[in-house]
């Protein structure tokens, strides 16, 4: 039986397959979700992660706080801008995730980190204007079984392991009518 998602949750099957694929210790999400933050929260799916979630929402930020423990961290921001400008500065990592509010940000995120994260998650990335910005990078998989689609991007890995995995793998959701 296949679960029931929401269309805001499309992108599920490709963050329960990364950990599958390689190893994933560090992860940098730009926009908390009820789905994502709590999958890469659960020890099951990413045993061993440093999780630093950035939130422009109030409200949204002190949810995602309330289930905050030692591998992760809710940053606040008034403007998703200026965290992807802090984080060009910053060392990056394994995983960019990126699904935020406004959704000008995800391009500027796009553009800006390309090469500070081994492998990008963007999800709604059928969308034209994400579309040219994924062209900045040499491997790309887009994952279309769902919609919204899912990206996955990298200047650095070699996605073919990953795509094989998300071609062959079950399909273990729908989206909910």
């Amino acid at each position: 039986m296949r679960k029931p998602i929401q269309r805001f949750q499309t992108h599920l099957p490709v963050l329960e397959a990364l950990p599958k694929w390689r190893p994933v210790s560090t992860v940098v999400e730009l926009g908390g979700g009820v789905a994502s933050t709590a999958l890469f929260r659960d020890p099951a799916v990413y045993p061993d992660i440093r999780l630093v979630t950035w939130e422009t929402d109030p409200q949204w930020a002190s949810y995602l706080e309330k289930a905050a423990d030692e591998r992760c961290q809710v940053r606040r921001t008034p403007w998703m801008s200026d965290a992807v400008l802090e984080l060009e500065e910053g060392l990056g990592g394994d995983l960019l995730f990126v699904d935020c509010d406004p959704e000008g940000a995800r391009n500027l995120a796009l553009r800006r980190l390309a090469d500070k994260y081994s492998v990008v998650v963007l999800h709604d990335a059928e969308r034209e204007d994400y579309r040219l910005a994924q062209l900045m990078y040499r491997n790309r998989v887009v994952y279309d079984a769902l919609t919204p689609h899912t990206a996955i991007l990298s200047n650095t890995v070699d996605l073919t392991g990953l795509a094989a995995l998300l071609r062959t793998a079950p399909l273990a959701y729908r989206v909910a009518a």
